[in-house]
């Protein structure tokens, strides 16, 4: 079975009506398509600074686990992400937190870190 509506454009059979219907239709696709990318761009976001808290949160326990200790303690845990310590904030690229306690100064790249604590003063390193 050939396709009519190709057969009709062949011999220039096509009614105005018809072309707008397709001319619709393609709109309607292109629609779509962007809106499907824009929701995929929104739920990327939306994982990835939810990893962002998670790990905002496990060094914000690290520091104060590690505050809360006699001196001459350290915890070693890794991160998924860039982060910087600025003061008594974490900074993450699309999440931040904050810690009380000392203030805290460190530019972390993902990877393993340590968090040490030597004669009261608190450092957060890569290693």
């Amino acid at each position: 079975m050939a396709m009519w509506w190709w057969l009709k454009l062949r011999n220039a059979q096509v009614s105005v009506e018809a072309l707008t219907v397709v001319a619709l239709m393609m709109l309607i696709i292109i629609f779509v398509l962007s809106t499907n990318t824009q929701r995929l761009e929104k739920i990327t976001f939306i994982e990835t600074t939810q990893a962002q808290e998670q790990e905002c949160i496990k060094l914000q326990s690290a520091i104060a686990l590690v505050q809360g200790t006699n001196d001459n303690s350290q915890i070693e845990t890794n991160i998924s992400f860039d982060a910087n310590l600025n003061k008594n904030s974490i900074d993450f690229e699309d999440y931040y937190c904050e810690f009380p306690g000392q203030e805290i100064n460190a530019e972390l790249l993902k990877g393993n870190l340590r968090i040490l604590k030597e004669e009261g003063v608190i450092t957060v390193e890569n290693i």
